[in-house]
């Protein structure tokens, strides 16, 4: 009988647990509960981010439409003449306006373009070597007050 005894005391033992066990079951569901809450809220929070940036994006998108398209020159025959001609007829066809410039004994050519478009620059630079067949010795550009606009200075010869 005193196995049926010990039986019996240790229910009533686990009888004197539910309590706690209930306890522990009822902080688990909230810690659920609450977690599950600030996934959700996250959840919320980053999807508010998205739509703000896509907003964002589709005006931005807009104004890119917008902007005028940059003006690649027509490809034809290489301007004639001097290689200071020829620099500046090709500087022309970017809409870009040469500021100074300096024939050199040596037969280099020194200039200076102040606040010329960016963009057209860099592809008048790029067509002075591969259209004119000049070589830049050296060019410095730097950044003008005007957004999209910089100052070149460079030096080029004819090979």
């Amino acid at each position: 009988m005193t196995g049926v005894h010990e039986r019996a005391k240790t229910l009533a033992g686990w009888a004197g647990h539910v309590p706690t066990a209930r306890l522990v079951v009822v902080v688990l569901l909230a810690a659920v509960l609450a977690f599950t809450h600030g996934w959700r809220s996250a959840r919320a929070h980053a999807l508010a981010r998205e739509e703000t940036l896509l907003a964002w994006m589709d005006r931005e998108a807009a104004r890119v439409r917008n902007a005028a398209p940059v003006r690649t020159p027509a490809r034809g025959a290489p301007p004639q003449g001097s290689p200071l001609a020829r620099i500046s007829a090709l500087a022309g066809q970017h809409d870009l306006v040469i500021a100074r410039s300096n024939d050199e004994t040596s037969g280099a050519v020194t200039l200076a373009l102040d606040a010329a478009r960016a963009d057209q620059a860099l592809l008048w630079l790029e067509q002075l070597e591969g259209g004119l067949g000049l070589r830049i010795e050296q060019v410095a550009i730097s950044r003008a007050a005007a957004p999209g606009r910089a100052n070149l200075q460079l030096r080029v010869r004819a090979p």
